[in-house]
């Protein structure tokens, strides 16, 4: 589960470049409006880009992030792959062409690296491991020479903060591999580099606080490091669903409970607006936040069923949340003394076999009962 996130992720935030050239300022509002749903206009914004500027290193990168996030949001998975992978190969000889055009221009080459690392997510879909890697890391190595002939892209430090990140948290190979590129395959590092990226990136930063989020949320188990993000993610993007849920999580985690209750009772309002697969996505994700609300301030019955609904149509492709809809059953269910129910509850969490904190608690559950 982790590596596709890491690859997903890694790629993308990579196209997400501050420079000032023209076309910018209309690049910027479809880069917005991407992000805030409105997909539509988003690539009729970016479209005009890349017509009246047809040299424009991200305009291309950018546009397949919005026709994908578009298929998403609209598609079922096998579809929307396919639709990046058509995306992709009317881009990349558009790079090709442009970084032998201006081989001295690294701007060209972090874009070009870009787009044949994200071309990894699809051999990944495809379980063609080998191919997978080296189109990862094929795209991985340009980046870096980018960087080096740049030191001042400073966006570059997203995908390089979140390899490192990657690379602290898994076995010695991936750590020795990492260390050959001249990274430090280290988990604070990689999480510093990504806050530099928060502060200095004039685009890039939304990317950052998204993944930085997630990880705080999930992986670091440091809701209130996550806050100081969702909150800036929904006051910029307030009809993103993804972004709102992570603010509400990092709300009730902190326990901040008006503001949490206040940001809950906008749920149904806004999951109305999500398209019928969004819907289908997220679904369980919200029911799940509605659980941890009602275990963590009313300590009401309605958590389980709250739970039972969120594991039983889970439909999303992480399952991060899954795992910790397993966790807080658990958790519950050792309150009730019934421990038993509570045992098979973390068991089906630590299956998952995820990297999130929830594995490491549902293993000490598992040998000594949750106690508040």
């Amino acid at each position: 589960m982790y590596f596709k996130y890491f690859l997903l992720t890694t790629f993308v935030s990579g196209c997400l470049i501050s420079q000032e050239l023209p076309g910018d300022v209309q690049l910027k509002k479809g880069v917005m409006a991407m992000y805030n749903y409105e997909y539509t206009q988003a690539i009729i914004l970016i479209d005009s880009v890349r017509n009246t500027y047809p040299e424009h290193p991200g305009a291309p990168m950018i546009w397949v992030g919005a026709k994908w996030l578009k298929a998403q949001a609209n598609l079922p998975t096998e579809q929307s792959m396919d639709t990046l992978e058509k995306c992709l190969n009317d881009i990349l000889p558009i790079y090709e062409s442009l970084v032998k055009k201006y081989p001295s221009d690294p701007i060209y080459q972090l874009y070009y690296g870009s787009a044949k690392g994200l071309s990894a997510r699809i051999s990944l879909g495809e379980k063609k491991w080998l191919q997978t890697l080296m189109r990862a890391y094929g795209g991985f190595t340009m980046i870096q020479k980018a960087y080096e002939d740049d030191p001042d892209l400073n966006d570059a430090l997203l995908p390089f903060g979140i390899v490192e990140y990657y690379a602290g948290i898994s076995p010695k190979i991936i750590r020795w591999l990492v260390d050959f590129y001249g990274l430090n395959p280290s988990t604070d590092s990689g999480l510093a580099k990504m806050e530099i990226t928060t502060e200095k990136s004039e685009w890039a930063w939304i990317e950052a606080k998204g993944i930085l989020s997630f990880l705080y949320l999930w992986v670091e188990d440091k809701p209130s490091w996550a806050l100081r993000h969702t909150e800036d993610l929904t006051k910029k993007f307030s009809n993103n669903y993804y972004f709102y849920l992570l603010h509400l999580e990092s709300l009730i985690r902190t326990g901040n409970k008006s503001e949490a209750e206040h940001y809950l009772k906008m749920n149904d309002g806004k999951f109305e607006k999500l398209t019928d697969r969004q819907k289908r996505w997220y679904f369980s994700y919200g029911e799940y936040e509605k659980a941890l609300f009602d275990f963590t301030f009313e300590n009401s019955d309605n958590a389980l069923d709250y739970l039972e609904y969120a594991i039983k149509d889970y439909d999303a492709e992480l399952d991060i949340i899954l795992g910790n809809a397993y966790l807080l059953k658990g958790k519950i269910h050792d309150l009730k003394k019934q421990r038993k129910d509570a045992i098979s509850a973390y068991q089906k969490c630590i299956e998952l076999d995820n990297f999130s904190s929830a594995m490491k608690k549902a293993n000490t559950y598992l040998l000594k009962p949750f106690s508040p």
